[in-house]
C-alpha cells in the first residue's frame, strides 16, 4: 500500500519527535487508503531527481517503487538509514507523521517542492526485540531466585508446569503480605464471584491463566488484580520493595491503552512506554515523554532544544545564502558562455558587435558573484561552529531527558506497554517481578516472551483459546506453529486456568448459543433482557431472541487482495477446512478474497432500517470474514446516503444525525478478525460463501463464528446462504438453534406459534432489500429464519 505525489511540510513537534504533514499536491482529498494512526510508514521521494538534487547517496532501502523502477534513488539519514515515521493522524485531506530528529533533518534537506510517496512499512525493531527475548529465555536474571526459576521452567515446558505454577512468589509467602492483599481485594467493589476468585488465586501463584469468554471482563479483572497489588504495597515501603513495579502489557496498542485508561480511572499512577504517536490522544499525557516534559529537568531540556532550534535556523539561513550565491555564479557563468559562443559563430561578428560589451558586463557580474561566494564561504567556519553548538545543546537535552526518564520509571508503581514495547531500551536495566498480559491468546509466543524475560516471578495471562489466534501471514511460520499462542500452549500443557463465567455484554439470548457450544454452558449472563432491549427496525421472529438469519441465494465472487491483510487472520483459498486446526491461516495480499454483492446490498438496506427506526441505537458493526466483502460494503456505504449520514471504512467512524436516527451512531465496517475485542449495539454479519459444493473456506474455524456472533449487545443479523453454510457442522448447529428459537416463540408468549407468519415477518427485511434482478426474493427464495 502506498500514496504517491504528496507534498511535505513541517508542522511542529510532539515531545522529542517532529511532526510533518503529507497532503496532495495542490488541493483535494487523499485517494482511498488504509493508513491508520500508529502505522509505520516509509518515506521516499516520488522521483529519483529529488534524491540526486538533495545530494544524498543513491540506492538504499527507500521503500516502494515508482512506475516499476527498481533503482530509484532514496533519501536517507546521515547514517544511511531509510526514512521511517509513525502515522500520528490519518484524515481525508492529509496524513500527519511523527519522525525522529535524523529523519526530520533529512526531510528538511530535500529541496522545496519535492513530491513524496508513503509506503506501508514494518519495523525491524519488533523482530530484534523478539529474537533478543528468545536468546535471553534460558538465562535467569538471578539464578538463586526461586520465583523467576519457576516461571522460566513453566515457559520452557517443564512436565511439572502446574506444580511450579502453584508456588507462591517470595513476597506472597509472608502472612503479613497476604493479609494486606486480602484486605485490599475485599475493599474492591464491582467484582462478581468468579472475578474475585480469579484475583485471589492469582495473588498466591507464580503463573496463572484466566480464560475470559466474550464480555466477561478480562481487562476489568486484570485491573482489579493490579489495583490489589498497588494498594497492598502502598502502606509499606518493604512491600513496595519486595513486589517492585507491575508491568502491564497487551499485544496491541489499543489493548494497552485500555489498560492504561482503566488504571488512571482507578487513580493509579501508571506510565505508558512506547511511541506517543501510537497512543490514543487523550492518554498521551501519561506517556513517559509527557511526564518527563512536565518535570523540572524536562523543562531544562526544552530550553536546550529551543536553543538548538535557534542555532539551526541560523545555520539553515546561512546555507540558503550560500546556495543562492552558488546559483548566481553558475547563472552568470552560463550567460557569459552563451554570449561568447554566439559572438564567435562564423558570419555573426558584425551582427553581434554589442556582444562584446554584454560579455564584459556578464563577466563583471560573474566576478562579483564569485567574490560574494568567497565571502559567504568564509562563513563556513561559522556555520560549522553553529552546527556543533546546536548538536551539543541537543545532545545535552537528550541526556537530561534520558536521566529523568529513568527516574520516572523507577518511581512508577505500574508501567504499561505493548508486549514488544516492553523491550524498549529505556526499560533495559529494569526488572519486573510482576507481569500481567491482556489478550494473551491474540499474541504470538515470541511477542509474549518479550515482557516475560525481564525477571518475572508472578505472571497472570488473560485470554480465550476459543477466540481467534494471532495474525500470521507466513505459511512457513504457520507450519512451524507460530500461530499457537503461549497462552494456548500452557493451557494444553496442564497449567490451570480460571474461567470468568458471567458475561455483561450481550442480550441473554444472543449469549446462549456461544455459551452452550463453546463453553459447555458455563457462561451465564449478568445482564437482563430489559437492560439489553432488542434493536428496533427488525421484525424479530421471537421478540425475546434478537437473532435473525436472512437466507440469500446470491453469488460469491473471487476478488483480488487476499485476507492476509491487516484486520484479518489469514487467506482463504476456498477449501472446506483450515490448513491447521491450531490457528488462523496465513497468506499474502495477492491471495484471493471473496465478495457477494447480493448479501452486501441486503446488509446496507438492513442498516438503513435500523438507523431510521431505532432512536436509541448508538453503534452498528458490519462484519464479514472476507476483506473483499469489507471493501464492497465500504463502497456501497459511500454512496448510500444513510439517514445517519456519511459512510465508513473498516474503523469506527461517527455518522451525522438524520431524521429519526440517533445523533451519534458509531458505524464500523471490518473483518471479523479485525473486530475481535470490540462490540456494538447491533452486528450485521455477511457470510459471503454461496456455492453448490458447500465450500465455506475459513468460516469452518468455529473460533471465527464465536467472535462474530459475540460482538453485539442488542441485536445480531446474519446474512448468508443456508445451503452452503449447512455443510459446516458448527454453522449448521447455529442455524438449527436459531430455527428452534423461532419455534419457541409461542412458548415464550404463551400462545400458539404461527410459523408461517413469523417467517414472513422476518423475510420482510430480505424481500425489501433484494435488488430487482434477484427474483429469488420476490418468489420467496430469500427467506429468513
Amino acid at each position: 500500500m502506498a500514496l504517491l505525489g504528496l507534498q511535505a511540510a513541517p508542522r511542529g513537534r510532539m515531545f522529542a519527535d517532529f511532526v510533518w504533514s503529507f497532503s496532495r499536491s495542490g488541493s483535494g482529498p487523499l485517494p482511498y487508503h488504509r493508513f491508520k494512526r500508529g502505522d509505520t510508514v516509509l518515506l521516499a521521494p516520488a522521483s529519483g531527481a529529488a534524491a540526486r538534487s538533495a545530494g544524498r547517496r543513491p540506492g538504499g532501502p527507500g521503500g516502494g517503487s515508482d512506475g516499476g523502477s527498481s533503482d530509484r534513488p532514496a533519501v536517507t539519514t546521515e547514517d544511511g538509514e531509510q526514512l521511517e515515521g509513525t502515522v500520528l493522524e490519518a484524515g481525508g485531506q492529509q496524513l500527519q507523521v511523527a519522525v525522529g530528529k535524523a529523519v526530520a533533518d533529512a526531510l528538511g534537506a530535500v529541496p522545496a517542492g519535492t513530491l513524496w510517496r508513503l509506503d506501508q512499512g514494518t519495523s525491524a525493531v519488533t523482530t530484534r526485540r523478539q529474537l533478543a527475548a528468545l536468546q535471553r529465555l534460558p538465562h535467569l536474571s538471578d539464578p538463586s531466585n526461586r520465583g523467576e526459576t519457576a516461571v522460566r521452567a513453566v515457559l520452557l515446558g517443564s512436565p511439572a508446569s502446574e506444580r511450579l505454577a502453584r508456588q507462591p512468589s517470595e513476597w506472597a509467602r509472608s502472612a503479613e503480605w497476604r493479609g494486606a492483599a486480602g484486605a485490599a481485594l475485599e475493599a474492591l467493589p464491582g467484582l462478581n464471584a468468579s472475578q474475585r476468585r480469579a484475583v485471589a488465586v492469582a495473588l498466591t501463584r507464580s503463573f496463572t491463566l484466566w480464560q475470559g469468554p466474550p464480555g466477561t471482563g478480562k481487562t476489568r479483572t486484570l485491573l482489579a488484580f493490579i489495583e490489589t497489588l498497588v494498594r497492598a504495597a502502598d502502606a509499606s515501603a518493604q512491600r513496595r520493595r519486595s513486589q517492585g513495579a507491575v508491568l502491564a502489557v497487551a499485544d496491541t496498542n489499543a489493548a494497552a491503552d485500555n489498560l492504561l485508561e482503566g488504571l488512571l480511572a482507578r487513580g493509579i499512577r501508571a506510565v505508558r512506554v512506547g511511541q506517543p504517536a501510537k497512543v490514543r490522544p487523550e492518554l498521551r499525557g501519561a506517556c513517559l515523554e509527557a511526564l518527563v516534559e512536565r518535570s523540572a529537568p524536562g523543562q531544562r531540556a526544552a530550553k536546550l532544544r529551543a536553543g538548538a532550534d535557534t542555532l539551526m535556523h541560523q545555520v539553515r539561513a546561512l546555507q540558503q545564502r550560500l546556495a543562492a550565491a552558488e546559483g548566481a555564479v553558475q547563472a552568470a557563468a552560463a550567460a557569459a558562455k552563451g554570449t561568447q559562443a554566439a559572438a564567435q559563430r562564423p558570419g555573426q561578428q558584425a551582427a553581434h558587435r554589442p556582444a562584446g560589451q554584454q560579455l564584459q558586463q556578464q563577466t563583471a557580474q560573474q566576478q562579483a558573484a564569485q567574490q560574494q561566494l568567497r565571502q559567504y564561504r568564509d562563513l563556513g567556519d561559522q556555520v560549522r561552529a553553529l552546527q556543533r553548538q546546536a548538536d551539543s545543546l541537543w545532545k545535552s537535552a537528550e541526556q537530561t531527558v534520558a536521566d529523568e526518564a529513568l527516574t520516572t520509571l523507577r518511581r512508577a508503581p505500574v508501567v504499561v506497554a505493548t508486549c514488544n514495547g516492553a523491550g524498549d531500551a529505556r526499560l533495559e536495566g529494569q526488572n519486573f517481578r510482576i507481569v500481567v498480559l491482556d489478550e494473551a491468546s491474540q499474541a504470538t509466543e515470541a511477542s509474549s516472551l518479550v515482557p516475560l524475560v525481564k525477571g518475572a516471578e508472578c505472571v497472570v495471562m488473560a485470554g480465550d483459546q476459543r477466540q481467534l489466534p494471532p495474525t500470521v501471514l507466513s505459511r512457513r511460520a504457520l507450519e512451524l506453529g507460530l500461530d499457537v499462542p503461549l497462552f494456548n500452549r500452557l493451557a494444553d500443557a496442564g497449567v490451570r486456568s480460571s474461567l470468568l463465567d458471567v458475561q455483561y455484554r450481550m442480550h441473554p439470548a444472543i449469549a446462549a448459543f456461544p455459551s452452550l457450544r463453546f463453553y459447555g454452558g458455563k457462561v451465564l449472563s449478568g445482564v437482563t433482557e430489559v437492560q439489553r432491549p432488542p434493536v428496533q427496525g427488525v421484525p424479530w421472529s421471537n421478540p425475546s431472541c434478537p437473532v435473525l438469519f436472512i437466507n440469500v441465494e446470491g453469488e460469491e465472487q473471487r476478488t483480488s487482495g487476499g485476507d492476509g491483510q491487516r484486520g484479518s487472520r489469514g487467506s482463504d483459498g476456498g477449501s472446506s477446512s483450515s490448513s491447521r486446526s491450531g490457528g488462523g491461516r496465513g497468506g499474502s495480499e495477492s491471495a484471493a478474497s471473496y465478495s457477494n454483492r447480493a448479501e452486501a446490498e441486503i446488509a446496507v438496506k438492513v442498516l438503513r432500517r435500523l438507523l431510521e427506526q431505532d432512536p436509541e441505537l448508538r453503534s452498528v458493526a458490519l462484519l464479514s470474514p472476507y476483506s473483499g466483502q469489507v471493501r464492497l460494503l465500504s463502497e456501497l456505504l459511500a454512496g448510500a446516503d444513510l439517514p445517519a449520514g456519511g459512510s465508513s471504512s473498516d474503523t469506527e467512524d461517527p455518522a451525522g444525525a438524520g431524521a429519526g436516527a440517533s445523533p451519534a451512531v458509531q458505524l464500523a465496517v471490518s473483518t471479523v478478525d479485525g473486530y475481535q475485542g470490540r462490540e456494538a449495539d447491533c452486528v450485521i454479519f455477511s457470510a459471503v460463501r454461496c456455492n453448490r459444493q458447500g465450500r465455506v473456506g475459513f468460516l469452518s474455524d468455529e473460533r471465527r463464528l464465536n467472535v462474530a456472533i459475540t460482538r453485539p449487545r442488542r441485536g445480531l443479523i446474519v446474512v448468508g446462504h443456508q445451503a452452503t453454510l449447512a455443510h459446516d457442522p458448527t454453522w449448521a448447529a447455529w442455524m438449527s438453534w436459531v430455527a428452534a428459537q423461532r419455534k419457541r416463540r409461542g412458548e415464550v408468549q404463551g400462545a400458539a406459534v404461527n410459523e408461517e407468519a413469523a417467517a414472513a415477518a422476518a423475510a420482510e427485511v430480505a424481500a425489501e432489500a433484494q435488488a430487482p434482478a434477484m427474483a429469488s426474493a420476490a418468489s420467496g427464495r430469500a427467506r429468513a429464519e
